[in-house]
């Protein structure tokens, strides 16, 4: 990706941030909930090495095609947004993850928002922004609808997840969209 993003953004309650090496430990703090990784990709029993192995990508943003920021409240890490971006075809797949300690709180709306609109306002040839999300996954899903996303679709038994089929439900936003709302 050549576009350039701020690599910290304040917000009214958060701090989206770089990854450190120091966040293992309050990563550690609710990794390892079987109810934070129950949707999303992480392994469940989240181990120490599993942690290292995740900020390791992280603090090296291994992956030049992502942009990923550490969520910080408190002045603790307490989760993550970021995209993954297909210039090809001028789009980016939103994810993001949030301690349960901080769910049902506004708080990853509001991490989200201020992403979407860096992301918007940063790359001008970004005309799309989607997210793909287990369909079981509603406070997700609540996540996107607030934000304004439209669903596009269901894709049936679209990943293997933890041994089992899922199907992810897409949603997605448009500049024009977003600009107008």
């Amino acid at each position: 990706m050549a576009v350039s993003f701020p690599a910290k953004i304040e917000t009214e309650h958060l701090i989206l941030r770089p990854f450190r090496w120091d966040d293992i430990d309050d990563l550690m703090k609710f990794a390892v909930n079987e109810e934070w990784s129950r949707y999303i990709r992480p392994p469940y029993p989240y181990s120490r090495e599993n942690a290292r192995e995740f900020l390791a990508d992280r603090v090296a943003l291994s992956h030049p095609d992502q942009t990923v920021w550490c969520i910080e409240r408190n002045k603790q890490m307490n989760g993550d947004v970021g995209f993954a971006w297909h210039t090809q075809n001028r789009a980016g797949e939103i994810a993001y993850s949030l301690s349960p300690e901080y769910w049902n709180q506004g708080l990853m709306t509001e991490a989200c928002r201020v992403a979407i609109n860096t992301a918007f306002a940063g790359d001008q040839q970004l005309n799309r922004i989607y997210a793909a999300i287990d369909t079981r996954n509603a406070a997700s899903i609540k996540v996107v609808e607030k934000l304004g996303l439209t669903r596009e679709g269901v894709l049936r038994q679209n990943r293997l997840q933890k041994g089992q089929l899922v199907d992810d439900v897409w949603y997605a936003i448009l500049r024009e969209e977003w600009a107008a709302h």
